[in-house]
This record gives C-alpha cells, sequence and structure tokens, in this order.
C-alpha cells in the first residue's frame, strides 16, 4: 500500500483498493490496516479518487475491480459486496446516549494499552460498573490506576501484544478466564505518506494488526476480544 500510494496513486484519475473480509461477521484485521492507511492517504491525494472496496469469499475482485473504476453513482467512495448485495455507508443521528447492553458485575477484563489515557477511563467504568478483576496490560507493567478504587482487584502486566512469546506468556499466567479483551494498545509515530519511512510505518501497524491477531489466537476460546 505505501509504495502504491506514492508511485501509482499520485499518477492515476481513480485507484479501487480491494480488500477481502473487512465488512461482515468475521473481521479481517489486515484489511481494516488497509483500509485505515488509504482513508488517511486519500487526503494527500487530491488528484486521484480512492475507491475502497471489501468483498466476500463469493465475489470475483477482477469483476468488482471493473464495476469500482466506473461507478460513480455515490457520494461515497466506501462501499462493499456481501452475499451479493452492494451496501454503502450511512451516517444516522443519535437519538439516545449509548449504554451497555447486559451487567459487568462480577465479570473479568484484559485491557491492552492500559496506561494510555484511554485505557485509564475504561478501567475505571468497568469498576464503576462492577468488573471484579482488571488485568492492565502495557509493553512496560502500568502503575496501578487509582481511580480505580479499592473495591477491585487489579494485577499489572508488562506485555507487548505485537511479539507472539509475550502474549502466549500473558494468557499461561493467566489464572482465570477472562470474560473480555479490550485492545487499545498502540503506537502514534504520524507522518506524510510521501516521508514516513517502512520502519516507523511497520512499528504504527504492529500493535493493531500482528496484536489484533495474535490476541484472538492465543486468548481462551470463550473470551471476546474487542
Amino acid at each position: 500500500s505505501l509504495a502504491v500510494a506514492r508511485r501509482v496513486a499520485p499518477q492515476a484519475q481513480t485507484l479501487a483498493v480491494i480488500t477481502r473480509g473487512f465488512v461482515g461477521a468475521k473481521r479481517n484485521p489486515a484489511a481494516g490496516a488497509v483500509w485505515g492507511f488509504w482513508r488517511a492517504a486519500a487526503t494527500e491525494l487530491p488528484s486521484c479518487v480512492v475507491r475502497l472496496v471489501d468483498v466476500d469469499e463469493n465475489t470475483s475482485p477482477s469483476q468488482t475491480i471493473l464495476a469500482a473504476m466506473h461507478d460513480d453513482s455515490s457520494e461515497s467512495e466506501e462501499r462493499a459486496w456481501i452475499n451479493g448485495r452492494l451496501l454503502q455507508p450511512l451516517l444516522k443521528p443519535l437519538v439516545s446516549r449509548w449504554r451497555p447492553r447486559g451487567s459487568f458485575r462480577g465479570t473479568t477484563h484484559v485491557i491492552t494499552g492500559a496506561s494510555g489515557g484511554l485505557g485509564t477511563e475504561l478501567a475505571t467504568r468497568l469498576a464503576r460498573a462492577g468488573a471484579a478483576k482488571l488485568v492492565l496490560v502495557s509493553r512496560r507493567a502500568p502503575p496501578r490506576i487509582e481511580a480505580v478504587g479499592s473495591d477491585i482487584e487489579v494485577e499489572c502486566v508488562a506485555c507487548d501484544v505485537s511479539v507472539e512469546a509475550d502474549v502466549r506468556s500473558l494468557f499461561d499466567n493467566l489464572t482465570f478466564s477472562p470474560d473480555a479483551i479490550w485492545h487499545l494498545a498502540g503506537v502514534v509515530d504520524d507522518g506524510a505518506v510521501a516521508t514516513v519511512s517502512v520502519d516507523r510505518f511497520e512499528k504504527v501497524l504492529a500493535p493493531k494488526v500482528d496484536g489484533t491477531e495474535l490476541l484472538a489466537r492465543c486468548a481462551p476460546a470463550t473470551t471476546k476480544v474487542v
């Protein structure tokens, strides 16, 4: 994607990026990373129309490419072909404040990227909702979050979620099967498509793409990965 964005896209009028498995019940984290990259790259390519198209296993990518290159009927440059149906994004007004379904009382959770602001906020909210135990994970063991309170068991673990040995060790040493894993780990290293190095690019993708796949592979089968 990085090479195409630098060498091909600036010379093209329309570029169709086809992925498989981003939209639908089973999400492919690698396809999601491709969409995220091209959403950002498109803002730096004003002379090229970037069309993002996701297909399922029943759709021919070659036919999809031809259709995407010549279809100007939609205001959105994002679409998906799932079970023979064309899907397009649609924004709807939020009519009420979101509230979690069910109860978190007595539940156990693993939070990656727990030392960041989002991880701290999530840990606090889960504790207030009645969670029984939190495992806070970061590349360097995060300090105990005092805002969580004293009525909940909190364990802090150092783990790089992009390293398979670290992830396997994390789950091997857990004494319980968590109800959910909240994957918030990430690396911020902003840069323009034209100048960002491959090393920086891989460093940012590692915790999100590799980390997601490793967590899904190594976690207990009954655990939900969010």
